[in-house]
């Protein structure tokens, strides 16, 4: 899948690999006009509009390439899971604990 310019100049592409209910985002090429114009973001809808509906994960892999792990961030919402802890200690060592761990 890619994106051509106006000129019909490949600006970027991308490649998907479908593996039962997963949609593996492989691999991905753009240019700086490609990043000017959010290309990539461009190609990243278009499959989510031809997949919704569909029982399928879309996997992104991770990446410890700074440019990938930035475009990725921008697509992963914030998740903030609640905590709650409970302390079952005696009463005498809930008074005390804090103390003692810091």
């Amino acid at each position: 899948m890619g994106v051509k310019l106006a000129d019909g100049t490949l600006c970027a592409g991308v490649f998907f690999l479908r593996f039962r209910d997963r949609i593996i985002f492989h691999f991905a090429a753009s240019d700086s006009r490609a990043r000017q114009n959010g290309a990539m973001f461009l190609l990243v809808n278009e499959v989510l509009k031809a997949e919704s509906g569909q029982p399928a994960i879309l996997d992104f892999e991770g990446s410890d390439t700074a440019s990938v792990a930035r475009f990725t961030k921008v697509l992963e919402p914030e998740v903030v899971y609640p905590q709650m802890s409970f302390n079952h200690l005696p009463p005498f060592f809930r008074v005390v604990s804090p103390f003692i761990n810091g």
